[in-house]
């Protein structure tokens, strides 16, 4: 897939661009429009596809509206915190230990248990 501006439209700080997606699919080439807002005052972006909207992910087109806008650095406001590597997710605090020599007793039990009910039902 390869995107390429086709028109750009500016009012003042207020820009529209209409991105074509290229794209070859059963080998036919395919072409997809799309439309990309962009403000140069607070570098809001927003882009037909919704893709931002829809699963907090930064399109392929918006990013080359910011390349052609020379933006060096994505605001943070479309940096979400669930694509950190700093995010602090609950389930790695689950401890979870398969086949350690350092059993709890009560472990140590059941598992002697088990083996002894196993040799009992045959």
């Amino acid at each position: 897939m390869n995107c390429v501006v086709d028109k750009v439209f500016v009012e003042g700080e207020a820009c529209r661009y209409d991105v074509v997606e290229e794209a070859i699919h059963n080998g036919k080439p395919q072409h997809k429009n799309y439309i990309v807002g962009f403000n140069r005052a607070n570098f809001n972006i927003n882009c037909s596809c919704m893709l931002f909207e829809f699963q907090g992910i930064v399109c392929r087109h918006s990013l080359l509206v910011f390349a052609q806008e020379r933006v060096t650095k994505a605001p943070e406001k479309y940096l979400l915190c669930r694509w950190s590597k700093n995010v602090h997710r609950k389930y790695i605090y689950i401890r979870a230990c398969y086949g350690s020599k350092e059993k709890e007793p009560h472990i140590e039990r059941y598992d002697a248990l088990c083996k002894r009910f196993y040799e009992i039902a045959l």
